[in-house]
Parts: C-alpha cells; sequence; structure tokens
C-alpha cells in the first residue's frame, strides 16, 4: 500500500534554503555497498566556499533570507528566495548514471521520478522542493514537488562477479560489456542478488515547466557537492533559480505560485442559525453614532459592524442600548476578549498579549469621547471586562503578572 507524504506550506515557517554542502562523492566499499561520507570533512563547494560535511540523513539548516528578481524589465518583482525549500537535480534517463550495477527506475519526464532507498539523499526530497530534471548533457525541466508515495518493494542488484562491487561502468562499443572499475574486470554478465527496497515517487506534474536549449554544464556552479554519479544531487536555490531565469523565463506568476499548496476549494451546504433583524439594528446605529467606529472614529460604512456589547447567544434581542459600530477587526477584537472598555472612565482596556502589535497597543488607554445622550449601558461593559480581565490575569499568572481588580 502506497503511503503519501504531503505538500504543508504554512510557507513562511517551513521554508529553507540551502547554504551547506549536503553530501561529499558517495564510494563504493570494498563489498560494493554504498558507504557515506563521514561528518567533519570541510569541502568546497562549486563556487570556491568552504561547507561543513554532512551526512545524507541530516536535515539542511535555514538560510539568511535573500530576495532576487522575478520577472524581467519594469515589471519585475523583488521575491524572497527563502520562502524556497530545497532544490535538487534529477538525473532521468538511468542508462546516462556513471555506474550499471543498479537497474533503472520507471519515469514519466513531466510528471513522475521514482528511485529507491539504495540511492544518496533518497530521505532528503520532500514536498515543496524544486526538482530539476535532467539528462547527461541537457536540463529538460523543472516544476515543484507536490507529493511523494512511498512502497516497499524488492529490486535486483548487479555486482562484479570477481569482487562483488556495485561500481562498474557499461561499455557501449567494447566487448566484453562492462568494466569492474575498483578491480578492472572485464565481463558480460554480472552477478545478481534481489534486495529489499523502499521506493518513492514524487509528482511535480502540476507546475512542470520544461526548459530548451539549457545544459548541464551551464548550471554546473548551483551543484552543492562533486559527486556527478549521484543521480540525485543538492543545489543551491537561489543559484539554480538565477541560472534558470537566465536560461528562460517561466513568469513571476509561476515562481510565486507554484509552491502553494493544493488546497480543498468549491462550497457545501450546511445549516446554521442567523439572527433576526441584524441589519436593520446596524442601520439603526448608523443613524444613532453615524458611520464612525467608536474606537477609531470615522470609517468606510463597509469597515465598520454593528456590535453586541453583551451575549446575543444568551439574550437574542436587540437592545440599542446595548450596541455599538466598531471597525471589523476590533469587533472580533472585542468578541474574543481582547479588547474591552472601562466604563468608569470610558478608556479601551488591551489584553497584554497584543502589546507586540504596535498598531493596536496605541489603542490602550484611548479615551472614548461619546455624548452621555448616546453611551451605551454600562452593566453590559463592566461584565465584559471583567470577563476580559479574569482571562487575562488566568494568562499572566504563570508569569507573575497581574491586572488591577475590577471594581
Amino acid at each position: 500500500m502506497l503511503s503519501r507524504l504531503t505538500t504543508q506550506m504554512v510557507r513562511p515557517a517551513y521554508a529553507e534554503s540551502v547554504t551547506i554542502a549536503a553530501t561529499h562523492a558517495t564510494r563504493a566499499s570494498a563489498s560494493g555497498d554504498l558507504d557515506v561520507a563521514t561528518g567533519g570533512e570541510v569541502l568546497p563547494d562549486a563556487l570556491g566556499h568552504v561547507h561543513r560535511n554532512h551526512r545524507v540523513a541530516d536535515r539542511l539548516p535555514e538560510a539568511p533570507r535573500e530576495s532576487a528578481l522575478r520577472g524581467s524589465g519594469a515589471g519585475a518583482v523583488a521575491v524572497e528566495t527563502s520562502a524556497m525549500s530545497r532544490a535538487w537535480s534529477l538525473t532521468i534517463d538511468e542508462s546516462e548514471r556513471q555506474f550499471a550495477g543498479n537497474l533503472g527506475y520507471t519515469d514519466v519526464l513531466g510528471s513522475t521520478y521514482a528511485w529507491d532507498s539504495t540511492v544518496p539523499n533518497h530521505r532528503a526530497v520532500q514536498p515543496g522542493d524544486l526538482a530539476v530534471l535532467r539528462n547527461s548533457g541537457h536540463v529538460l525541466g523543472v516544476g515543484w514537488i507536490d507529493d511523494i508515495q512511498t512502497e516497499a518493494a524488492t529490486k535486483v542488484r548487479r555486482r562484479c562477479p570477481r569482487c562483488g562491487n556495485t561500481a562498474f561502468k557499461t561499455r557501449k562499443e567494447l566487448t566484453p560489456r562492462y568494466k569492474c572499475s575498483p578491480c578492472q574486470y572485464l565481463f558480460d554478465e554480472p552477478a545478481q542478488e534481489q534486495i529489499n527496497v523502499t521506493v518513492h515517487v514524487c509528482d511535480y506534474t502540476r507546475t512542470w515547466r520544461p526548459t530548451a536549449d539549457l545544459r548541464v554544464m551551464d548550471i554546473a556552479s548551483a551543484y552543492l557537492n562533486r559527486s556527478a554519479q549521484q543521480s540525485i544531487r543538492p543545489l543551491h536555490p537561489e543559484l539554480i533559480t538565477r541560472l534558470l531565469e537566465k536560461a528562460y523565463d517561466p513568469g513571476l506568476r509561476w515562481w510565486v505560485e507554484a509552491t502553494d499548496p493544493r488546497l480543498p476549494a468549491g462550497h457545501r451546504s450546511r445549516l446554521g442559525q442567523v439572527r433576526i433583524g441584524q441589519a436593520q439594528f446596524r442601520q439603526v446605529l448608523r443613524q444613532r453614532f453615524g458611520d464612525r467606529c467608536l474606537i477609531t472614529g470615522p470609517q468606510p460604512p463597509q469597515a465598520i459592524e454593528a456590535a453586541h456589547l453583551y451575549r446575543y447567544c444568551d439574550t437574542p434581542k436587540h437592545d440599542i442600548a446595548g450596541g455599538v459600530l466598531l471597525r471589523r477587526d476590533l469587533h472580533s477584537l472585542y468578541d474574543c476578549l481582547l479588547l474591552a472598555i472601562d466604563p468608569s472612565n470610558w478608556t479601551v482596556r488591551l489584553s497584554p498579549s497584543l502589546d507586540a502589535f504596535p498598531d493596536l497597543a496605541q489603542l490602550g488607554g484611548r479615551q472614548l469621547a461619546i455624548p452621555p445622550q448616546v453611551r451605551p449601558r454600562k452593566e453590559y461593559l463592566l461584565a465584559h471586562l471583567r470577563w476580559a480581565t479574569d482571562l487575562w490575569n488566568h494568562q499572566g499568572a504563570s508569569a507573575g503578572k497581574a491586572l488591577p481588580a475590577v471594581e
């Protein structure tokens, strides 16, 4: 049964950029098993920057935020490329890989790419990463990985019949057909064995864009290791972005929107209660106060709402003396007990949790100029203030903070 890793993008927090070399050259041991280079070795990348080597399973750290131009000409727009996840070069033509010890996978150019757990970096590729598809000489296209399916399987691994190594090469025009790199043995028929693996299949269909006349050597500076035999190689996200833009312009919309997850959409019917008379209640309050928010003053009519100062669900009646007009966001804060009005001095009180928001924090302590003849009933505001301050004191108790008691 296939299991699926789906893209999860609350895109600011998840997004990472590669700034270290992922893994140095993976070499075959004497037994032919893959051996990932040990950590601690300091290696230069293709740009001459020095990075510390990490094991392939290590998670790559977040990079500093950087902006790059998306689009061209007067319409160019700066987009933060740190919103990108990692980027990978994926060799899609298995016959062109350097070593012939592993049989190929079923890939569909423009749609899916497959690999298994014997491949270096097999666990590092994640939904949301950028896939750059290539063969031995050319970049074929790019796409954002939307999801990855995995399943348990068996595969045939081929070895040199003399030394048992998997690092042998195909000789296209010579016989015998194969030559073992470690022991130099020539042979036509490799030894075979079946092994258990996990197969990964990534889907990049939705955002696939083919490239034209772009050679692999044109993106060489973006590679983060020198392991040319690897079918999955890490790329520097910002560098590969710039190199692709020089080759062709996929458009601002693609770069910005292609990373959005596929969210459910459409409509559905549901049952609910609708307040009877709400529109009339708002109209009466507009006649009473004008198009003025109680706290911030004149506002466009579309921005203000009729707010009940009491719990309408407990008392489903429209009391004009218990209603005011509030800007939509402030109405929501009032209902959530994050904002209150002290009727003893007609000032605004705010939850300490809003101190981190300067535009809202400046409203704290604001004196409300309300003509006496239209002031709402104090008991409504006092009951709400008590609920709010009780909540704020409870939340601040662990921090040793307490607010003045409401009389």
